[in-house]
Formats: C-alpha cells, sequence, structure tokens
C-alpha cells in the first residue's frame, strides 16, 4: 500500500482524496506504522472471498479497483497475503509467524 501510495500522484490521483465521494484517505491510513507480527499467505479461494467482500463496496470505490497496469499488477501481488500484529500475548521473537493459530489448543 505504501508505494501505491506514492505512485496515485503520478497517475493523476490523490491518495488524500480517493473513491467517487473523495471521502477516503488512504495516505493517513497507511502512514500508521504498526508492527508486522504475522504473514498468513492466502489460499486462491481466500482471495476469491475477499475480492467479493470488496465488490461490496463497488460504488464507493467508482466502479472497483483498477485491474490492470502497474496499480493492478501491485494490488494482485499485495493482497495474496495478510499482515497481523499481535497486542496479547506479548511477542517474544522477531521472527514472523505464518500461522495465527500454531499453539493454541
Amino acid at each position: 500500500m505504501k508505494v501505491a501510495v506514492k505512485l496515485l500522484p503520478l497517475v493523476g490521483q490523490n491518495p488524500h482524496r480517493l473513491g467517487r465521494n473523495k471521502d477516503i484517505d488512504i495516505a493517513s491510513a497507511v502512514a500508521m506504522d504498526f508492527p508486522v507480527h504475522a504473514v498468513v499467505r492466502l489460499s486462491k479461494q481466500a482471495v476469491l472471498t475477499r475480492n467479493k467482500a470488496v465488490a461490496c463496496y463497488a460504488s464507493q470505490l467508482g466502479g472497483g479497483p483498477r485491474r490492470g497496469g502497474l496499480l493492478g499488477f501491485l494490488r494482485r501481488v499485495s493482497r495474496q497475503r495478510d499482515l497481523y500484529m499481535r497486542h496479547h500475548p506479548p511477542v517474544n521473537s522477531r521472527q514472523r509467524e505464518t500461522d495465527l493459530f500454531e499453539g493454541v489448543q
């Protein structure tokens, strides 16, 4: 997302005023720097489910996100994984987890 925010002005988009109503500020959301403790790779089915959920906001996105070009490519690549921050229990290791439920009984 940080890369996309930097590239948006190059294609004539303002990252502080996106969407049909120009009321989405993704630059502010990306500016928050939270630590990443887990990276979970998504299955093709999970990506399809997420895409269906995103389609619910098509009216806000003005027809949905772009599918082609550089931004479309970056979106497809970045959407194949989810990033998570853990608050509790405290993280003891710098190594990122790959399974949110590992060790849960």
